[in-house]
Order: structure tokens, then C-alpha cells, then sequence
């Protein structure tokens, strides 16, 4: 693969979160985003026998929570826009499907052969710490090992938050109707910020899929795990830079915690937030296509070059 084919496929990552924070940034549009009534009747009989309630119970916990469900919200916000949270709340569960999806193609096969492998994402993870630490190749390749294992705990993370989320949006929906109203001024600042910050607990770890940083491979420096067995790989000096380093960061940090979670997702109207996620879902729909054909592609080289030397020689 040519070094330019290299680069563009080092930038497809980034173009996802960053075609979206333009969407976000964008004047909200005239179309109004639909979403149908979800209320459902409710019967008046109990269910007869432990065994019939028991199942009752493990069914409701296994579907996704209907506005109907969320009374507060209906007696806050109305029923229209509690639906629509729902809608919304629904696609961007959908975007981060993607997000997983693509997670898992740049981090794996040939996509992540053409992307550099482990060693180029930790060189990116660690940054300028990386240039100061001077690592030898031996290190490099040590550490890229523990990188990728990062990376795999990462995506089982989000694999799990993006789970229980679909099994509950709840808190999802909590935040977006704060935002929808703030935005449209029936919320004083204080109270939404109230509310987001509650939501930050339940959100935790849920990453918000219009924020391009996500889309750069996460910090390894912040996973206790990678640092411990990082540290064991480094000789004196360059733990004692690396410590300096967290130090330092701990000090003066450069973004406010859990910055890149969904909580943290831009204040604006459930309708432009809606076609900004449908928007972004087209995006990350062309490019995870696009990137299981540079997979494809870098799996062919090897193949092609091994039956051009099984070929025999012209004229033969």
C-alpha cells in the first residue's frame, strides 16, 4: 500500500468525529424530526402465580424502557417531547454501534496493518511523553502488546455501557429532554447543569460518539492497568520522566473529567440533535465501508505478490 493510501487511511478515523462536531456546529435545519407515540395500555390484572410474575419481571428488564415508563418525564417535559427523546436517544445508541464496529476494524485485520498496527496508535496514545521516553524498539514492541490489549478492554467497555444503555435509556433520555429544554430557554442553566452532572454518574463510560477525540484512540495513560505494566517495562530514569509527566497532568489537567462521555454531548433541540445523529449515521455508514475495503485491500497485497513470484517468467 502506498504511503498516501497509508494516510488516508489514517484519517479515516478522525473524519467520522469530525464530520459530525460540523454537523453539530451547523444552523439547526426547518425539518422537524418525527416520532410516533409509544404509549402503551396497561392492564388492570395481576399476574397470577410467583412463576408468571418472575418471567413478567426478566421480560420488562429485557426491553428497552418505554416513555411510558418515565411518568416524571411526561409530567416535566411533555409526552411528544419524551417520545422523542426516545427516538433520538434510539439512533445515537445505533451510532455507536458504529463507533464499536469501526473500533474493532482499525484495531484489528488488515485495516489495522495499513493503519500502522499497535506501535502507531501507542505512539499517538502516548503523544509527546512518547518522544521524551525515547523508547528503545524492544520497549516499542513490548509496549505496543500492552497497547493493544488497551485497546481491547476499551471496546469491551463500550461494548458494555452501549448494552445496558439499550437495555435502560433512561438516564440517556434524562439528558437529552435537559438539554432540549435549555436550549429552548424553559430551563435555567443551573438546573441543566444539575441534571448533566447527575448523569455523569449514570453515563459514565458512555462515549460521546459526536466528539472527534474518541475517534483518536483513547489515552493509554489513563488505563491503571497499561500504566502498571507499562512503568515495568521502562528503566529508571524513564519511569521517573513518565511520573513527572502524570504528575504534571494531574496538576494542571488539559480536559475536565470524563470529557469525551455522552454526557457531555452539546446542548441543543431534540429536532437539530436528531438530524445531526441521522446525519453522522450516514457518515459512519460510507466510512465503515470504505474501511472494510482498505482492510480487504491490504489482506490482497500479500496474496498478489505471492502469485506473482509463483508466476513463471515470460516467454516460459
Amino acid at each position: 500500500m502506498t504511503k498516501k493510501a497509508t494516510i488516508t487511511a489514517a484519517a479515516v478515523l478522525l473524519l467520522v468525529g469530525i464530520g459530525a462536531i460540523a454537523l453539530v456546529n451547523k444552523d439547526p435545519a426547518a425539518t422537524q424530526a418525527s416520532a410516533g407515540s409509544s404509549s402503551s395500555s396497561k392492564s388492570g390484572n395481576t399476574a397470577s402465580g410467583n412463576s408468571a410474575s418472575i418471567e413478567a419481571n426478566r421480560a420488562a428488564r429485557a426491553k428497552p424502557r418505554d416513555p411510558a415508563d418515565n411518568p416524571e418525564f411526561v409530567t416535566k417535559y411533555g409526552e411528544s417531547r419524551t417520545n422523542l427523546s426516545k427516538h433520538v436517544a434510539t439512533n445515537i445508541m445505533s451510532l455507536l454501534d458504529d463507533a464499536i464496529d469501526m473500533g474493532e476494524m482499525a484495531s484489528t485485520g488488515g485495516l489495522s496493518k495499513a493503519l500502522g498496527g499497535p506501535r502507531a496508535g501507542l505512539r499517538m496514545g502516548l503523544g509527546k511523553l512518547g518522544r521524551d521516553l525515547n523508547l528503545t524498539d524492544e520497549q516499542q514492541e513490548k509496549a505496543a502488546v500492552l497497547y493493544a490489549d488497551f485497546q481491547k478492554r476499551q471496546l469491551e467497555k463500550t461494548k458494555a455501557s452501549v448494552e445496558s444503555l439499550k437495555k435502560d435509556p433512561t438516564a440517556l433520555m434524562g439528558i437529552l429532554l435537559a438539554s432540549d429544554s435549555f436550549s429552548r430557554g424553559k430551563m435555567p442553566e443551573e438546573e441543566y447543569k444539575q441534571t448533566q452532572a447527575a448523569a455523569a454518574n449514570d453515563l459514565k463510560g458512555v462515549m460521546n460518539p459526536l466528539d472527534r477525540k474518541n475517534f483518536e484512540g483513547g489515552k493509554p495513560t489513563k488505563d491503571e492497568t497499561f500504566c502498571r505494566d507499562f512503568q515495568a517495562l521502562l528503566e529508571p530514569s524513564q519511569i521517573e520522566t513518565y511520573q513527572d509527566a502524570a504528575a504534571a497532568e494531574q496538576a494542571n489537567p488539559t480536559e475536565k473529567p470524563n470529557a469525551g462521555d455522552i454526557s457531555n454531548i452539546p446542548a441543543m433541540e431534540l429536532e437539530k440533535l436528531d438530524e445531526t445523529v441521522v446525519s453522522a449515521k450516514k457518515l459512519t455508514g460510507g466510512l465503515k465501508q470504505m474501511m472494510e475495503g482498505m482492510g480487504g485491500l491490504q489482506e490482497l497485497g500479500p496474496l498478489m505478490e505471492q502469485q506473482r513470484k509463483q508466476a513463471p517468467p515470460v516467454g516460459q
